[in-house]
């Protein structure tokens, strides 16, 4: 059994990676693996048996028949791992095989994608919240191991058993009671105040969470920019550009200063300019691969996607990156392009991924996106747009992407648009702009919620006053009652609701007052489009 105590990742990490040499290998659609059922794999190691997966002369019929217990179980007789490695070990062998062969297979898929807004409240059974069979690699091995967390009883709730359903009218916004969440959750262990405040390695932090969190590893490659991921103990990922002053083994020891080796703040202007677009990015169209073995020492602060034990909705997932760094909460053009390169490899649009600033109801300092499953389209999606002003959107625009603000939302926000299937330039530029523009509003104090959506193309932004309207009792008592912490699911249209009679009785009118309790007002959002844009 794994005790919350004793197998943190930073003192498992090194001691759980596979030994061997580097290899790698391309996912497939079929069951790749040249032997008959487990016959073949009886006595092989965990390299050869990753080196059979790969192989491309196999029988799509070679593991038929086979569910996943047996693959499990087998995998743990064939390969010979050390005793001392733990359950753990041997669950990511598995994986190695059961994913390269893409055994994912969902539990009931939805033929509608979408409610219509203007219909009579609909209420949103389990089954819809199942992802349909045509999944990207990425996001299939992500969902298979969210499910397997889940049927283990990882999650501190059964999301699947919260009630959704979609409020009448033209927005379609979504509420769904979740007590779970409410009573369940981890407490708060840092002040709501400030958006940017210091790592604190005494916090809780997601190195400490247990290794039987991490579903997978999500890195580029060095050189062709190939986007790689797999089981965590199976895979060696290499980053574009390494960070100065990160060496493998300070970055193991996770020290308290880690936020501190980056040459410029977060907080800063500078540093929202500090990625360089030198290293080359692969297209969308990239072929997924695992890559095997040891991590080399540019890698040995991975990349993770995490499950969440306190989810909102089906396949609740956190993307940390480089954890090892211990990075606290804050965007910068690095931080940003890997959520955005999370976005487009994900190739769902009903995956979503959003990030909280502190003081915008993030609730962990440690640096973390959040994404999961919701077939629906969502309210913010739905939203026209306006100009910014003509100077301000010229400083914003270049390689076809473009700043608007919404016209008719609840909260004011921004939307960077960066056009169907973006190109590397697109990204880059993104990334470049967004980064500057949370700089200056982290640099400035000013909370704020992102939400990436449609795989990549579109990012919203929100600046917000919520947390300081709350302190200075400003906030009605009737919405403060609800207990409702609209951070960026609950903004982009996703009503996270802890009590029933809010529940049973919110209609659009009530969420839009919600939300609109949100909002910066019209002078203060004119200040914050100057602050980021100009």
């Amino acid at each position: 059994m794994e005790s919350t105590v004793t197998n943190p990742i930073i003192a498992d990490w090194n001691k759980l990676q596979l030994g061997g040499t580097v290899q790698s290998f391309s996912f497939s659609t079929g069951y790749p693996c040249p032997h008959k059922g487990l016959a073949g794999l009886r006595g092989k190691s965990v390299d050869c048996v990753l080196e059979l997966c790969s192989s491309t002369s196999s029988s799509s019929s070679d593991l038929q028949g086979l569910d996943e217990s047996e693959l499990c179980e087998g995998l743990q007789q064939a390969c010979s791992l050390p005793e001392e490695l733990g359950p753990y070990q041997q669950l990511s062998a598995c994986t190695a095989l059961s994913e390269a062969a893409l055994r994912f297979q969902p539990h009931a898929t939805s033929t509608s994608t979408s409610a219509s807004p203007s219909a009579a409240s609909t209420p949103m059974h389990s089954s819809q919240r199942h992802p349909d069979p045509s999944l990207s690699a990425l996001t299939a091995t992500m969902l298979s191991e969210w499910q397997r967390r889940s049927d283990a009883g990882l999650m501190r709730y059964d999301v699947s058993a919260c009630p959704t359903r979609v409020l009448p009218g033209n927005w379609g916004f979504i509420a769904q009671l979740n007590e779970g969440r409410a009573t369940k959750k981890r407490p708060t262990e840092i002040k709501v105040d400030k958006v940017c405040q210091p790592w604190d390695g005494s916090k809780f932090n997601f190195t400490k969470a247990l290794t039987s969190e991490v579903l997978v590893r999500f890195e580029e490659q060095c050189g062709c920019g190939q986007p790689l991921y797999g089981p965590p103990a199976c895979a060696c990922l290499h980053k574009a550009q390494p960070q100065a002053g990160r060496s493998g083994s300070a970055a193991a020891a996770g020290t308290n200063a880690a936020s501190s080796s980056r040459s410029t703040s977060p907080c800063s202007d500078s540093a929202a300019s500090s990625a360089t677009a030198s290293s080359s990015h692969a297209s969308a169209s990239s072929t997924p691969r695992f890559v095997s073995s040891n991590p080399t020492s540019s890698s040995s602060s991975p990349s993770l996607v995490l499950v969440n034990v306190s989810p909102i909705d089906y396949g609740h997932v956190l993307l940390v990156p480089n954890v090892l760094h211990c990075q606290p909460q804050l965007l910068t053009t690095d931080a940003v392009l890997c959520g955005l390169h999370f976005a487009r490899h994900i190739k769902h649009p009903h995956m979503r991924v959003g990030y909280n600033s502190l003081g915008a109801f993030a609730t962990i300092n440690h640096l973390h996106f959040q994404a999961y499953y919701l077939p629906q389209t969502l309210a913010c999606e739905r939203t026209s747009t306006r100009p910014l002003s003509s100077s301000t959107g010229e400083a914003a625009s270049g390689s076809g992407v473009c700043v608007r603000a919404l016209a008719d939302y609840a909260v004011r926000g921004f939307v960077v648009e960066l056009g169907t299937q973006p190109d590397d330039a697109a990204m880059m530029a993104a990334a470049h702009l967004i980064g500057r523009a949370c700089a200056r509003m982290q640099a400035a104090d000013l909370p704020f919620n992102l939400f990436i959506t449609d795989c990549g193309e579109r990012v919203f932004i929100w600046p917000q006053r919520y947390a300081a309207r709350q302190a200075a009792q400003q906030v009605p008592e009737e919405m403060l009652e609800t207990g409702v912490n609209p951070a960026v699911f609950e903004i982009a249209g996703h009503l996270v609701l802890k009590r029933a009679q809010d529940y049973d009785c919110a209609d659009e009118a009530w969420a839009w007052k919600l939300l609109e309790g949100v909002s910066l007002t019209e002078d203060e959002f004119k200040s914050a489009t100057s602050l980021c844009w100009s």
